[in-house]
């Protein structure tokens, strides 16, 4: 159903004061338009995909600089226009995502969650256990890739010296990496605030007897699909 100017005014709003619902409607109203936008740009699904949960993220942590007057539309619009151009900038220049630090991330998430919350506390545990899980179930190479990077601290060159490959291997190895691992970070923020995350926690604590039907396999793209 079509939202009027004035249920959009009245989300944005709420928005501003940090209501989670608020974000998560918005998301669930645009995140195809977003993709779509993307993805006419820079003609790559995966990129445009990755693209457009950065830019939910950017929306989240800057919401209190939206202006309510201006179509969402028009706003989010800017938003995939930019980051779209800019990746491609920086593809033809020959950056990467690599250097991206998961930190910024959970830097994030801590704003999105009062942590001073017993709950809430129980629930960044719940998230900081998913990622482990994430992590161990990467392909062998990559894990180590992705530890030696994140928690060993050693840059590129020096793991490409200690696994003898190339230092582009190990950028698109971290690059794919940190792809999965914002995509958790996103499918937390979605389902943080709604009944299914009660179902979601229960079944990252099952996780050795059958995967999660809900965090994990959306990330992995088994349950949620990515946008058409």
């Amino acid at each position: 159903m079509k939202q009027s100017i004035r249920d959009e005014i009245v989300l944005i709003e709420a928005l501003h004061r940090g209501s989670q619902r608020s974000f998560e409607q918005l998301y669930a109203n645009y995140t195809d338009f977003v993709y779509k936008s993307i993805d006419r740009i820079i003609r790559s699904k995966d990129d445009a995909y990755e693209l457009t949960n950065d830019i939910f993220m950017k929306v989240w942590h800057n919401r209190d600089k939206i202006d309510s007057s201006q179509p969402m539309k028009n706003y989010l619009l800017l938003l995939a226009q930019r980051e779209a151009y800019n990746f491609l900038n920086s593809k033809s220049a020959g950056k990467t995502n690599a250097n991206i630090r998961m930190d910024d991330y959970l830097t994030e998430l801590s704003e999105f969650i009062d942590l001073t919350d017993s709950e809430n506390t129980l629930y960044a545990k719940e998230l900081a256990m998913t990622i482990r899980l994430v992590v161990d179930r990467m392909p062998a190479q990559r894990r180590i890739i992705f530890e030696q990077s994140r928690y060993e601290g050693l840059s590129n060159m020096q793991i490409a010296l200690n696994m003898d490959l190339s230092i582009k291997t190990i950028e698109t190895h971290i690059s794919a990496a940190l792809r999965d691992l914002k995509r958790v970070v996103l499918a937390f923020c979605i389902l943080y605030s709604s009944a299914h995350f009660l179902k979601a926690a229960s079944d990252i604590r099952d996780f050795n007897n059958q995967p999660s039907i809900n965090i994990i396999q959306a990330f992995e793209g088994k349950e949620e699909e990515k946008p058409s």
